[in-house]
């Protein structure tokens, strides 16, 4: 696949539509999961360790998300983790444990046991059976959403801990950056189901140029959904008012026009790079031209400084040779359409630059100084 810079903007490479097969294959293969939510009492737990429990005499992997989750239903805070560590070093693992199951033992408290049958792993625990929609349930809504407002999918993905996420846009949605020939979009409508994150409702554009995929999960649009009729009746009501605007958020033209129109600072240049290296076979070497650092230090070394003495505070502070805007579509075309390196989490990397989008820029915050 093409992958390489024209007048500053990505090449317009090819983007499929799915069609109705694959996403009944699709749907198939996520369901095949069979992601169990089972109603416990919290004195049915036994905690062995971070990564391993009990349950009905039968041992299970403890995922990280459980154990966190568990910590919190328990009261245990990050200010009591810290006391421990203080009070008993090497030892405040096995206190910790220690209190848990003191903590655990007896307990008639009612908790939702998220399972994955097959892996025999514990992925998280809920304190409500509400808390977060079935995975059968959402396909079903996402169904008649698509069928009702004709949305065309346009990604699919299947992760790993049983969740899933679609993404799909409207036909008649493209809108163009006054001004800006290269800044033309189409919108729609992301659906998300994790056993962690929950439920949601987002959001969806493609930057057109380079058919960039981008989550917005802090725009207006965005919904949590939990298994209440209320829940329900405000998700219908939230995709009746999208379809109305073209499932453009009403902040998105002048959030972009900012984001355009700053600089990223050294620290989010850092972080997008760690990301994309997070998650693919990316290297330093090889990122650089996407997301150059190079013509940054050699900038400031002009001026016999050098970068990477910064502490994080000064990296926030410091402007690097990449707009913001170009940044967040490095990420975004890293996501959607780069093959070959290895990359993962595709849906993921898109939320991460919609967040991104929706905050405001390190420089930005800078003052010019008088002096």
């Amino acid at each position: 696949m093409e992958n390489e810079r024209m007048n500053g903007s990505w090449m317009n490479p090819s983007k499929s539509i799915y069609t109705g097969d694959q996403f009944e294959k699709f749907k198939d293969t996520v369901l095949s999961r069979h992601i169990a939510r089972k109603n416990i009492s919290l004195g049915e737990i036994q905690i062995i360790s971070d990564s391993v429990a009990r349950y009905a005499d039968i041992t299970f992997k403890l995922d990280d998300a459980a154990f966190k989750s568990l910590l919190r239903i328990l009261g245990i805070s990050k200010g009591l983790r810290s006391k421990l560590i203080k009070d008993f070093g090497a030892n405040f693992f096995e206190k910790l444990i220690e209190i848990m199951s003191a903590k655990t033992q007896g307990n008639k408290s009612s908790i939702v046991m998220m399972v994955d049958v097959r892996k025999k792993t514990i992925l998280n625990f809920l304190t409500s059976d509400i808390a977060m929609v079935s995975n059968q349930s959402y396909f079903s809504e996402i169904e008649h959403v698509v069928d009702q407002f004709g949305l065309q999918i346009t990604d699919m993905h299947n992760r790993g801990n049983g969740g899933f996420s679609i993404s799909t846009l409207a036909p008649n949605s493209e809108w163009g950056l006054k001004g800006l020939k290269d800044e033309v979009f189409k919108f729609g409508l992301n659906f998300e189901n994790d056993p962690i994150k929950g439920t949601r409702l987002s959001p969806f554009n493609q930057r057109l140029v380079c058919t960039n995929g981008m989550v917005t999960q802090d725009m207006l649009g965005a919904t949590h959904l939990i298994n209440t009729r209320d829940s329900w009746e405000n998700f219908f009501s939230t995709v009746n008012s999208l379809d109305k605007i073209g499932y453009k958020p009403a902040e998105f033209a002048a959030t972009v026009q900012d984001s355009i129109g700053a600089n990223a600072s050294i620290a989010e240049l850092e972080y997008a790079r760690n990301l994309i290296k997070a998650n693919s076979a990316f290297t330093d070497e090889t990122l650089e031209s996407y997301m150059p650092i190079r013509e940054t230090e050699l900038a400031y070394a002009r001026q016999n400084t050098d970068i990477n003495l910064f502490n994080p505070a000064q990296k926030k502070n410091a402007k690097s040779a990449t707009s913001y805007w170009d940044l967040i579509n490095d990420i975004t075309y890293i996501s959607s359409n780069v093959s070959g390196m290895g990359v993962k989490n595709h849906d993921k990397i898109q939320m991460t630059a919609g967040r991104l989008l929706s905050k405001t820029p390190d420089t930005s915050n800078i003052v010019k100084s008088p002096f």
